[in-house]
Order: C-alpha cells, then structure tokens, then sequence
C-alpha cells in the first residue's frame, strides 16, 4: 500500500509489523480488519475503527483504509470485503460509516461511487493533523478536561 501511494514505510518493516500487531485486535484493538486472501495470500485489506457518534448516540465505524493488490483490482475483492464489513456493522447494531477518498483517486471514487449514492457530501471538509502539530496544538490549550 505504501508503494501505491509512493511513500517510504513510516518504520523498518519488523518494527511495523510489531506495531500493527500490538495496536490490532490481538493487542491493544485500536484497529480491525477485514481482509481478503487467494491461496493463503493476503491480497486485500479493509482496516477500520469504532466511533461514538453523538448526535445520534451509538457506535459507528470510520474505514481508515481499503486496498486490493493491483492483479486483483476489478474482481469483486474490494466490493465483497465492503460487504462483509457492511455486514460487521449491522451484526454490530451500528448506525453510520464514514471514510474519505483522496480527491484526485478517481479509480477509488468511482469504486465508492458504487457502493454509495451521496458518497463525498459537499456539506463537509476533513481536516487533519499530525506530527508536530499535534504538539503545537497541545500547547493553545485552555481549560479542557479529558472525561475519559
């Protein structure tokens, strides 16, 4: 998947694999996938994560990322890992799944297309940060309390 992007693996490869294995649902359950296999080889992912909606109070789903190995791409893996995690959710009681596309991803687009008729609603923008901002923003608090 970082290849695809064209990005450098964020860590040496073990020191990831420990990391995933340590934050996914064998470990800390930060994260979950659903995943897709041919002969015992992983050619597709869907990774996700619970979110507390509350306006409407219960849990939902935020879909961090969807990939299928090239050589598989166009074969029914990524709609059918959709709709087991579709699936997922509604065994799960939840209400709503969110997740984003990048903008000019128009092969991805016009997959999610499918699969959602309002997809990439004009109402809303996402926002994110990272890093150092993280720290930057840390450091404007106010008064806040952590609740949890």
């Amino acid at each position: 998947m970082v290849a695809f992007h064209g990005v450098p693996e964020p860590l040496p490869r073990e020191e990831w694999k420990q990391k995933l294995a340590a934050d996914g649902p064998g470990g800390a359950g930060c994260f979950e996938a659903v995943c897709a296999f041919d002969d015992g080889k992983m050619i597709g992912f869907l990774v996700f994560s619970p979110v507390y909606e509350t306006v409407f109070p219960g849990n939902g789903a935020f879909i961090r990322d969807v990939f299928v190995l090239e050589a598989y791409r166009r074969s029914g893996i990524g709609r059918n890992m959709m709709a087991a995690f579709a699936k997922l959710c509604l065994d799960r009681g939840w209400r709503r799944v969110d997740w984003h596309a990048d903008r000019l991803d128009f092969d991805a687009r016009t997959f999610y297309d499918m699969l959602c008729t309002d997809s990439f609603k004009l109402d809303r923008l996402s926002y994110r940060i990272e890093g150092d901002e993280i720290a930057v923003l840390a450091g404007k608090g106010g008064g806040a309390q952590n609740q949890g």
